[in-house]
């Protein structure tokens, strides 16, 4: 692999070296995936070619940005600060750990084929896989403890809530927040539903955030970053991790998932389907 400056799109169209790799970091990158027809330029560029994302200079604090526009456009090598925990690197490795953590995986179809018409920016362009919708009962959690300070021997009761987070393309993204079950970190019980369509599964990810409910500022308990085509139907127990991979001890959540090809007609995906009418009933892979 030959690392080589990146001109432009057309430039490396007409060159069309396969074994070059060109770097950008994350303010160039962002740049092109903004306007809709650079981002599908540099689709095509991520088809044909390598490209490395890497953090940009004003990140002194070691700081990460978001990693799922990127993958969104197909790039293949996209470098973030694992020196910091947060959202982006619970995402990161949530990724990565439906191949096993083998550090790679297999980008869709829509993103390895040029025939295909894809643009994350263009709704009538991202059916390139079926089209599913996810319902979700949030029913209840155990051990829901947070960490306290050293030193600190007092044990406050928190006061749990769950957020889920869908994270993809522009159309499939999601947040979900469930009431604050107060005092009861034990056995919490919501109970609380959700349903949502998917345009891309396949681009999509959940992410599960339990946090306690602190007046100014909550205090963070786990979360798990998932796939959403590693999401298998039923009742489900999704393990808390403290970070992107250490388990909190005994902490669980019990959620039952139900996953339906194409798109259900419900008051709830209401606004989702006004939106899927529009461009999806030519589709036949929708039901």
């Amino acid at each position: 692999m030959t690392a080589v400056h990146f001109e432009n799109f057309k430039y490396a169209k007409e060159k069309d070296k396969f074994h070059e790799m060109s770097s950008f970091n994350e303010y160039k990158a962002m740049d092109f995936i903004k306007k809709s027809r650079s981002a599908r330029e540099f689709t095509l560029y991520n088809m044909r070619q390598l490209s490395r994302i890497y953090p940009g200079f004003l990140r002194i604090d070691s700081g990460n940005y978001d990693p799922i526009p990127l993958w969104n456009v197909g790039c293949q090598l996209v470098a973030l600060n694992y020196q910091s925990d947060g959202r982006e690197i619970h995402l990161y490795h949530g990724k990565f750990r439906q191949n096993g953590r083998a550090g790679y995986v297999l980008k869709p179809q829509s993103l390895r084929d040029s025939t295909i018409k894809y643009n994350p920016h263009k709704k009538k362009e991202i059916l390139g896989v079926d089209c599913k919708t996810l319902k979700m009962t949030i029913i209840s959690g155990r051990q829901l403890t947070r960490e306290v300070s050293k030193g600190n021997t007092s044990e406050v009761e928190p006061d749990p809530y769950v957020k889920v987070e869908i994270c993809g393309l522009p159309a499939d993204s999601f947040s979900y927040r469930t009431e604050t079950v107060n005092h009861n970190g034990l056995n919490p019980v919501w109970n609380e539903s959700f349903e949502k369509a998917i345009f891309v599964p396949e681009l999509a990810m959940l992410r599960f955030v339990v946090n306690d409910d602190n007046f100014g500022f909550d205090d963070f308990i786990g979360q798990n970053s998932i796939p959403f085509t590693s999401l298998r139907p039923g009742y489900r127990r999704v393990t808390l991790l403290r970070d992107g991979v250490t388990p909190v001890l005994g902490a669980t959540l019990l959620v039952h998932v139900e996953i339906s090809d194409g798109f259900i007609s419900n008051s709830k995906t209401k606004a989702n389907i006004s939106l899927l009418n529009c461009f999806c009933h030519k589709n036949k892979n929708v039901s």
